[in-house]
């Protein structure tokens, strides 16, 4: 689990957490467990096995015995983790906070549900990688009936756009047209449309044949990509290092770019984890 401050009591026998597999020795570990599977957590947690772990190998009676109070008078998993949080005091009021609305609005939601939620957030935040290992995890699991067509077709949507970002366009074509497929959703095929024009610019041979109708909206669509992109946030230091070229200012150019290259680099490091 990786190097963790422990204020609280550390124990020499783990305590395994159910179905996930993961051990944890102390209090702190069991807070980062959660924090960082927030959206795989059940109510399957707060057990009488993990209470009594709390009391016979950590000593934290007063905990344990405030989990048994919420578990008696039917409170949820979000102020059941909220107690646990707030006793250890590992992450801040606005951590948690956070934390409690995020489990609350997950409360109604299978595991498939919250792979998917976990793996659009992984998406939001540039995890690239990680997202399409959960969504892969979402859509290699048996198929369930509880779930609408419109599930998985967003999830092979995001998936598209997933790849995209990496531009890996011929899956990310596929998914496009999977959750077409599915959903109908003219969105999807939009999308689909053009990650066929990226590989086939970027490859030299067509995914799919397009009619003029398609090309029309793919070019529409590209170039409106085209005119956003002036107002994105890694326009700026480009727009400034060819103003320097241009005013024959060549040494403050290449260390311009050289710093805007510096940054690429640790945007790709960042999308792969």
């Amino acid at each position: 689990m990786g190097l963790i401050l422990c204020k609280t009591k550390e124990s020499k026998t783990p305590y395994v957490i159910k179905n996930m597999g993961q051990s944890i020795c102390s209090l702190e570990e069991l807070c980062y467990y959660i924090y960082n599977n927030v959206y795989l957590i059940g109510s399957d947690l707060i057990c009488d096995e993990l209470i009594e772990y709390i009391v016979k190998e950590l000593g934290e009676e007063k905990l344990a015995s405030n989990l048994r109070t919420l578990i008696e008078r039917r409170a949820g998993l979000s102020d059941m983790v909220v107690c646990i949080l707030r006793y250890v005091d590992y992450y801040s009021v606005s951590e948690i906070e956070a934390l409690k609305d995020i489990i609350d609005s997950m409360a109604s939601k299978n595991v498939l549900e919250r792979l998917a939620a976990r793996a659009d957030n992984l998406l939001k935040n540039r995890c690239y990688h990680s997202a399409l290992k959960n969504y892969g995890m979402v859509l290699k699991s048996k198929h369930d009936d509880s779930l609408t067509d419109i599930f998985y077709a967003n999830v092979y949507h995001n998936m598209g756009v997933t790849y995209a970002k990496l531009f890996l366009y011929e899956p990310a074509f596929a998914s496009f047209m999977e959750a077409y497929d599915l959903s109908k959703n003219e969105e999807s095929r939009k999308q689909a449309l053009v990650a066929a024009t990226l590989y086939m610019e970027q490859n030299g041979n067509e995914l799919m044949k397009m009619s003029a109708e398609d090309k029309f909206v793919v070019n529409h669509e590209i170039e409106t990509l085209m005119n956003n992109a002036v107002f994105s946030e890694g326009y700026e230091p480009v727009k400034n290092a060819f103003a320097l070229n241009e005013s024959g200012y060549v040494k403050e150019y290449n260390e311009a770019l050289e710093k805007i290259i510096e940054g690429f680099e640790e945007d790709y490091m960042e999308f792969i984890n």
